[in-house]
């Protein structure tokens, strides 16, 4: 799971869906352990998922680190699953990150998001 800091609540609230629906969830909150080093452990466990899911929002194009994951991912192969939480546009490096990669709009109904997201990930 990738978001930026400000979207903590957001992406707690959709690992919780995607666990609940049988998805197992890496994030980083949660699954890195008090004294690790924070890059390492996003690393291997870059090497271990199927897919990142970014959950997108204005302040994901002013994070350093998410624009590595999503390259990180890109470079493993990792299919990108990105849902937008509001219309801004992606910038710099996140622009250039997501330019090919299609959306699933959260906009207008969350919750029909976080199940089409669970719906995608079942089917991997």
């Amino acid at each position: 799971m990738s978001y930026a800091e400000e979207d903590e609540d957001t992406a707690i609230d959709l690992v919780e869906h995607l666990e609940a629906g049988g998805c197992p969830c890496w994030i980083s909150f949660r699954d890195v352990d008090p004294g690790d080093d924070y890059r390492r452990s996003i690393i291997a466990a870059m090497d271990e998922v199927s897919f990142l899911v970014l959950v997108y929002s204005k302040y994901v194009n002013t994070s350093f680190d998410i624009a590595t994951e999503l390259l990180l991912a890109r470079k493993r192969g990792r299919r990108r699953f990105v849902l937008r939480m509001d219309p801004a546009e992606a910038d710099g490096p996140v622009e250039y990150e997501l330019a090919t990669v299609q959306w699933i709009d959260c906009i207008s109904d969350r919750k029909a998001g976080f199940d089409r997201i669970v719906r995608r990930a079942a089917m991997l």
